[in-house]
C-alpha cells in the first residue's frame, strides 16, 4: 500500500504523516513503524527528515500496524538541481527590432 502527505513527528522507532483519508473525506494523522529494514529515498535514513516534509511510504499492515517497508522525501520543484538562475551575462544581446519582427508587407503584390 502507498501513503502520500507531510510529516508532523518523527520519533524513534516511528514517523506520523498528515494523510488524506478518502474514506472520511478528511486530512488526518497515521503512524508508520520504521526500522533498520525500512528503506529510504532521497535522504540516506529517518535521520534527515523533518516535520513539513512531503513523503510517500510503502508500506504493509501487520496486526493492525502500518509498517514502512520505503520512504521517500519527495523533491519540490525548488529542490531540483537542474533548475538554476540565469546570470544575465551568460544571455546573447538581445535581437534588433528588424530581426525579431517580420516586416509588414502593405502591398498584396509581395503576398506569396
Amino acid at each position: 500500500m502507498i501513503a502520500f502527505g507531510t510529516l508532523t513527528a518523527i520519533t524513534e522507532g516511528q514517523l506520523t504523516l498528515l494523510e488524506y483519508d478518502f474514506d472520511t473525506d478528511q486530512d488526518v494523522e497515521a503512524v508508520y513503524a520504521i526500522d533498520e529494514d525500512t528503506e529510504y529515498e532521497n535522504v540516506a535514513d529517518a535521520s534527515q527528515l523533518v516535520v513539513d516534509d512531503p513523503v510517500e511510504i510503502i508500506y504493509m499492515e501487520m496486526e493492525g500496524a502500518r509498517i514502512a517497508l520505503v520512504v521517500t522525501k519527495e523533491k519540490l520543484d525548488i529542490e531540483d538541481d537542474s533548475l538554476s538562475e540565469v546570470d544575465p551575462m551568460d544571455m546573447e544581446e538581445p535581437l534588433e527590432e528588424s530581426e525579431t519582427m517580420p516586416e509588414e508587407i502593405t502591398d498584396p503584390a509581395e503576398l506569396p
